[in-house]
């Protein structure tokens, strides 16, 4: 009942904002372009018609233009998949989803803990801060929104990196390169791989003075749909109030925790049900 009535929402929602210079059909086309977006993965006629409630004719026609007019693909399996050319980075899809919301998760981790916690997002060749809650604190670990994270030496960076498959670990870590910022860093290829076999036994990736001295940072990766990580979140502080054995424990814990709830979130945003447009027609 409360899911009709939201569908019923919508509906006015569209009906309200239209005028007699409105065109339904491409309204539709936008839909459609929207809805294969969102998905990030082929889709059928049929998953189009439904998400979208346009009939078979309607679905395929649009479809079909927006193929010709190279907008979207037909792959050799029937599924349709947007095409390269108009393909947002999926990093922009999971930044833009988690901007949206309230984030009372990650809040309630930096009221719990009183430390900067931080939001980091995987694009194509990089991992970029997203979002930052300062600790208040007169001495804290700082952080900026749009700042570019190393791949081996950030907390942040090394839990995305470390649920990557192996052409994507070298990518970022290739674009970035291993360059050492303290005496702690990690350079060695070899090694850095044994921490990277860690941080996916674990699920929890640590920073000790790696890429600021006196800094430490305990990072957990997020997922949305699959096995790679699409962003991270993190508790920083300085090495000076790293809490002792039992609280650390329950620190991660709770990260661990705050992590699980980002990404179900991120999988309820990408779910069919979520993706429904709809344009009156």
């Amino acid at each position: 009942m409360a899911r009709r009535k939201a569908q019923d929402d919508d509906r006015r929602i569209v009906e309200d904002e239209e005028n007699k210079y409105f065109s339904r059909s491409v309204g539709k086309a936008f839909s459609i372009l929207d809805l294969l977006k969102l998905r990030n993965e082929p889709s059928t006629l049929k998953d189009i018609e439904q998400a979208t409630e346009l009939t078979k004719s309607s679905a395929f026609r649009l479809l079909q233009t927006l193929e010709q007019l190279t907008y979207i693909q037909q792959r050799a399996d029937g599924r349709y998949v947007i095409s390269d050319r108009y393909r947002p980075d999926s990093g922009t899809l999971v930044r833009e989803t988690l901007l949206r919301s309230e984030m009372r998760a990650m809040r309630t981790l930096q009221e719990e803990f009183q430390e900067t916690v931080n939001l980091a997002v995987l694009f194509t060749n990089h991992i970029e801060v997203v979002r930052v809650m300062e600790a208040q604190n007169p001495v804290r670990m700082t952080n900026t929104v749009g700042r570019i994270l190393s791949p081996h030496a950030s907390s942040l960076g090394k839990a995305i990196t470390a649920f990557q498959p192996e052409q994507v670990r070298r990518r970022l870590i290739t674009s970035y390169g291993l360059v050492r910022f303290t005496p702690a860093t990690i350079t060695d290829e070899i090694l850095l791989r044994t921490e990277f076999e860690n941080i996916c036994k674990n699920g929890i990736a640590m920073e000790k003075e790696e890429s600021t001295l006196e800094g430490y940072c305990f990072g957990a990766p997020v997922f949305q749909v699959g096995p790679a990580a699409v962003g991270a979140i993190s508790i920083s502080m300085p090495k000076s109030r790293v809490p002792a054995a039992k609280l650390r424990a329950e620190m991660v814990d709770a990260l661990r925790r705050t992590a699980e709830a980002i990404s179900a979130e991120l999988a309820l945003a990408a779910s069919p049900a979520s993706q429904r447009v709809f344009v009156k027609g």
